[in-house]
């Protein structure tokens, strides 16, 4: 019943309340980064590689720091020269230093564009994104 006349009485603002007060209904926030215009990986310079196989290899090659990153598939989104990009995202950057952890505040994931319409491109040419390098797998031999 209090509920009932608080809702009629505050309106929005007693039904935002109780959903805060009712706790884990509300659904958690994820911070992503994207780079920035024209930086390797992004939407207008996407990372070109040879196929769905090279985005996968590429991917398990990608390291963040010491570690592979992990990854996930995002979506796919029309590209600048009309080739379709794949997007995908992955564990974000380590920081530089102690310093920057304190300063910054890591983001949850970060946003790669992969373009995987050329066949002449290989993995050793591909660029990366600051913070980020390969370090590819060896290859096995028959």
């Amino acid at each position: 019943m209090v509920c009932g006349k608080i809702m009629r009485r505050f309106g929005f603002q007693a039904r935002a309340l109780l959903l805060v007060l009712a706790g884990g209904l509300l659904p958690a926030c994820a911070t992503v980064q994207s780079p920035e215009p024209y930086e390797p990986g992004s939407v207008r310079n996407p990372i070109q590689l040879n196929g769905f196989q090279g985005q996968l290899d590429y991917l398990r090659a990608l390291h963040a720091g010491p570690e592979a990153v992990e990854f996930r598939f995002e979506k796919t989104v029309p590209g600048y020269d009309n080739h379709w990009l794949d997007v995908y995202l992955i564990s974000p950057p380590h920081p530089g230093s102690e310093l920057e952890v304190i300063l910054e505040e890591r983001p949850d994931a970060f946003r790669i564009y992969l373009d995987g319409y050329h066949p002449e491109a290989d993995l050793e040419n591909a660029p990366v994104p600051a913070g980020y390098r390969l370090i590819p797998f060896p290859q096995a031999t028959n």
